[in-house]
């Protein structure tokens, strides 16, 4: 099957190390071995899958957090927690990878809680940093509601709420919005029927 421009990007960004901050980077699953974490000076990975093995690298410290990629996971509990493990890792001047299998939705999901909680960031604001550092970051709906009440556990307020697009049964986060209008923007009858299969499998 021919691969589109659009999930040749993904690939690329799949085997990419996104800095967030000089301390902070987030990955997917390739990325992670020994040359390439040393490369980065990379002294803690933070593996956040369930579909990875535990990992022993000399003189990296590696913990792992269990975490599905589902529209059943309930994760808001571990924010607060995995939000401070960050900043405590941050002080001893740590450098931190955080990866899950791609670098889209579950690492990302962890990085925006500390965002949120420590350094100041609205969810919204959070949200379009990485997303202009690593394109292919997208957390899925769910994740995405869990973060929009921690928000506002930590802030007071929302930045971002879940709409429905029209004529479908698809709830996004309203920061994908103008990605989906560019999708579909041009597009057939035929082509948008095709497209909002395509959208409901990569927002949910």
């Amino acid at each position: 099957m021919v691969k589109t421009s659009e999930q040749i990007k993904s690939l690329k960004w799949m085997g990419e190390i996104s800095e967030v901050t000089p301390w902070l980077l987030l990955s997917g699953a390739r990325v992670v071995r020994p040359s390439r974490l040393k490369e980065c000076g990379v002294t803690t990975v933070i593996n956040v899958t369930t579909e990875l093995p535990q990992i022993y690298i000399d003189g990296i410290q590696v913990l792992t957090i269990r975490i599905n990629d589902s529209q059943s996971e309930n994760i808001k509990h571990i924010f607060h927690e995995i939000s401070d493990k960050l900043l405590k890792l941050k002080l001893k001047r740590e450098t931190v990878l955080v990866h899950c299998v791609a670098g889209v939705s579950r690492s990302p999901t962890i990085i925006l809680s500390y965002l949120v909680k420590h350094e100041g960031f609205s969810l919204q604001e959070a949200f379009f940093r990485l997303k202009k550092i690593r394109p292919i970051v997208r957390p899925n709906t769910n994740f995405f509601r869990q973060l929009i009440e921690f928000e506002k556990e930590v802030r007071g307020t929302s930045s971002v709420k879940v709409i429905r697009i029209p004529d479908s049964n698809i709830n996004i986060p309203d920061v994908f919005e103008e990605e989906i209008r560019k999708i579909v923007r041009c597009r057939s009858w035929t082509d948008m029927i095709k497209e909002r299969s395509n959208i409901s499998n990569q927002f949910s």
